[in-house]
């Protein structure tokens, strides 16, 4: 049994097809297995849920249950990767900000979750385990 807020290592990653225009498959499956911070069926004080810790308003936001996306890591997998294409293009237009990379402004709207709004003034206020996490997925793209 694993302890709770630790991972087990997959046998194997397969290589996963990247909804982002300019990353490569393999750019994006770095930043998906970066990315995955819990077990597939953890459910975080602050009410996330799954692999990825995707908040349940967002997780309905993009219209899909709490209940299936916890009776799957492969979905988890699909739903990470349409909420962070969405961001991608609705908050940052496909383009990294001059202040930090492109994987880590979507690592950062990931966690935090803001509509809309100036990166400078994010990156202010970044609490420190998600100022780890995007250090984590820097050289991702």
């Amino acid at each position: 049994m694993i302890a709770r807020g630790q991972l087990a290592a997959p046998a194997a990653w397969i290589t996963i097809p990247s909804p982002l225009l300019g990353v490569s498959d393999a750019e994006w499956t770095a930043f998906v297995q970066a990315m995955r911070t819990r077990g597939p069926r953890d459910v975080s004080q602050s009410g996330a849920v799954g692999a990825w810790e995707m908040r349940s308003r967002r997780v309905e936001e993009l219209g899909f249950s709490v209940g299936a996306l916890l009776a799957s890591e492969l979905f988890q997998c699909h739903a990470f990767g349409v909420s962070t294409a969405e961001y991608d293009v609705r908050v940052l237009g496909g383009a990294a900000p001059a202040v930090m990379t492109r994987a880590e402004a979507l690592c950062f709207l990931h966690r935090t979750a803001p509509k809309t709004g100036d990166v400078v003034s994010w990156s202010r206020k970044m609490t420190a385990s998600t100022r780890v996490l995007c250090e984590k997925v820097r050289g991702c793209f």
